[in-house]
């Protein structure tokens, strides 16, 4: 759900962050004095700005950052979140409850085709009109906010409120706490950020354009022009939107909207209530105090503290999953999975160092032990599922091929007889 972030000062420090390995800092100064002014650096997604070695800022999108910094397209759920703004702790040293969020970006992909919903869509929003972007998408710039709407991939709509100013979020009248980075890890936040999208939805204006030209009635052709919206007086738009929205609910062209609505609900719920991940610590539960989350998640909140680090965290599906190649926990990977992936690889290399090592061992050849660590994860994830897949190392195949021998020579009396029925039983006989 959650996206972009800036933090135009972050808790952190600045000697120490010069120094961290995973940033590549570029500069700028001055070429009088040779004195530095800013630095400069990005990863995964992430930018990171210190100016006159004074104050850090931090921007970019977070959900890139669990990813990588491939791609932000895929589902990022509230427990990829917190994994994410945990990892910014980790990486980084930076003090999440210090770090103050001065604009975040929050919204959905959802399976609705922009094509088809650009069509019924009239490109006007509360008094403004939607410019069009090259996404392809529409956007309007309001005040506190700017609302974005636009084509993230086929048949997929991404639906987005881009926060300029955060009083947008804590004067409201339900207020929503979301001002520091440890907030992020609250549950409470997410459900008020749910309703603030489908609000939003509620006040756009969608309709069938068919509908409109089979209306009877003063200036029905023009309600698909965001022009003619623009024109009207307070009074003259109050009854105008009135008379609109009941067009759209009499004649059921609004389907549109009510399917996005639905799309943006349902969406919200599943990246906030997943049930095939659910965290779990080394030794402990951290339990938040919550009607609305009911998973046991790491956060911080008035009746619960995180007391493990990152390394001690992982997530994990409800059923355990065990890799039948090596008996290794494979429960941070996708349900259904059935050996060890580069998923999981890279999730051992993080966290159990110990058992990375001991795989590296007995499962890379010499061949692959020099060459980078990506090319190390495939080759062992590649051995591992050769001796999965590997007939000759397959229980059943064998134990089927040693009975066809027996069976295969002539004999006086019925063999078969002779072979246990667990080995029968093995072999599918």
């Amino acid at each position: 759900m959650i996206d972009g972030i800036e933090c135009y000062n972050v808790a952190v420090n600045i000697d120490e962050l010069l120094k961290n390995p995973l940033l590549e800092w570029q500069f700028k100064g001055s070429a009088t004095t040779g004195e530095i002014k800013q630095h400069n650096s990005s990863v995964k997604g992430l930018f990171f700005r210190i100016k006159d070695e004074k104050a850090v800022k931090l921007a970019g999108s977070i959900h890139k950052y669990f990813n990588e910094g491939l791609f932000n397209s895929n589902d990022f759920y509230f427990l990829d979140i917190c994994f994410t703004i945990n990892k910014l702790q980790s990486d980084f040293d930076i003090n999440l409850k210090e770090t103050k969020i001065n604009n975040v970006e929050f919204g959905v992909n959802v399976e609705v085709d922009f094509n088809e919903l650009s069509k019924h869509l009239v490109k006007y929003y509360c008094g403004h009109g939607m410019k069009f972007n090259d996404l392809p998408g529409v956007e309007v710039e309001l005040s506190k906010y700017i609302l974005k709407i636009y084509k993230k991939l086929p048949n997929v709509t991404r639906f987005e409120i881009h926060v300029k100013k955060m009083q947008y979020l804590s004067g409201r009248k339900d207020p929503i706490c979301l001002n520091v980075l440890s907030d992020l890890l609250t549950p409470e936040i997410y459900p008020k950020l749910k309703e603030i999208l489908v609000s939003t939805i509620d006040d756009l204006l969608f309709i069938e354009p068919s509908v409109l030209t089979n209306i009877k009635g003063e200036n029905s052709n023009n309600y698909m022009y965001f022009e003619y919206w623009l024109n009207l007086n307070s009074n003259q738009r109050e009854y105008h939107l009135k008379r609109f929205r009941e067009i759209g609910e009499s004649t059921g062209g609004n389907w549109m909207q009510k399917r996005l609505k639905e799309s943006v609900s349902q969406k919200c719920d599943e990246l906030f209530n997943n049930p095939a991940k659910v965290p779990i610590l080394s030794t402990h539960y951290i339990q938040p105090v919550s009607k609305h989350y009911p998973a046991k998640v790491p956060i911080e909140n008035k009746s619960t503290r995180l007391k493990y680090t990152l390394d001690k965290m992982y997530f994990r599906h409800p059923d355990k999953l065990v890799c039948q190649v090596t008996g290794i926990d494979i429960s941070m990977q996708k349900p259904g999975s059935k050996f060890l992936s580069i998923v999981g690889l890279k999730w051992i290399y993080e966290n159990d160092k110990p058992t990375f090592e001991s795989l590296k061992k007995e499962r890379l050849t010499q061949r692959w032990e020099n060459e980078p660590l990506n090319i190390q994860i495939r080759e062992i994830a590649h051995n591992i599922r050769n001796k999965y897949f590997n007939p000759g190392n397959n229980p059943r195949n064998n134990t089927k091929n040693s009975i066809k021998k027996v069976l295969q020579h002539p004999s006086l009396f019925n063999t078969l007889e002779l072979i246990r029925p667990e080995k029968r039983a093995i072999a599918g006989i």
